[in-house]
């Protein structure tokens, strides 16, 4: 297997291994995290019988960007690897992952995370702390059962996709009702289909006849947040 790596040539090898396409990789030595330190990218792309990362992969303090789409067999991720301070994209699309642990919240420097067409039932909690996180990707997650509410720190996140996730659940009314104002403009920024029900729940409101409310009081308390852009 060493033979595969070692053709990229000592340069390219400094900071970069792609082995992207490679149908005869099924994992990577041990030795990686001793022998590699100064990688920044990893590229495993398309290695449809690819099944394991080396726990020694937390050693690559330098590692930015992890590419493991389309491992199909891929169905875990090593404990180390969320040590990785430096880590900026995570690109698990297509794998065999259907769990993510609480540790994931330890990836500090992490911008983009892909979760497309996997397994997952769940994400944790510690996803709040992810500050730096700008691009969350859940599409055709069809397990996907709920978002946690602590997704309303994310505060530098500009994309979420949770397209074709079929039973997905955001935080109840009256979770939100009792939650500060940025869980709601997370809900008004990222879900388009929540912005439309909005409108539309906003305008029964505004026609209300003789002081009558149509709204339980939790809705009226969502709504006003943004009642004012609703209207205009």
């Amino acid at each position: 297997m060493w033979g595969w790596i070692h053709d990229q040539g000592p340069a390219a090898l400094e900071k970069h291994l792609d082995l992207a396409n490679n149908t005869r990789i099924t994992r990577l030595p041990e030795c990686l995290g001793d022998e590699m330190r100064q990688l920044v990218v990893i590229d495993l792309a398309c290695c449809p019988f690819f099944t394991r990362l080396p726990e020694s992969i937390g050693q690559l303090i330098h590692l930015e960007v992890l590419h493991l789409s389309n491992c199909i067999r891929l169905t875990e991720l090593p404990a180390s690897l969320y040590q990785l301070q430096s880590l900026k994209t995570l690109n698990l699309t297509s794998t065999g992952i259907s769990h993510v642990p609480d540790t994931l919240g330890n990836l500090s420097a992490l911008e983009t995370l892909s979760l497309v067409n996997t397994g997952i039932t769940m994400l944790p909690e510690s996803i709040g702390k992810l500050r730096k996180l700008k691009y969350l990707r859940l599409n055709y997650c069809r397990h996907l059962q709920r978002l946690p509410t602590s997704m309303c720190q994310l505060g530098a996140l500009e994309t979420l996709h949770t397209e074709h996730t079929k039973s997905l659940v955001f935080p109840s009314w009256t979770v939100l009702s009792r939650h500060p104002r940025d869980i709601r403009e997370f809900l008004w920024r990222h879900h388009t289909p929540l912005k439309m029900l909005l409108f539309g729940l906003a305008r029964l409101h505004r026609h209300h006849k003789h002081g009558r409310h149509y709204l339980p009081l939790e809705l009226q308390n969502m709504l006003f947040c943004r009642i004012a852009d609703l209207y205009v």
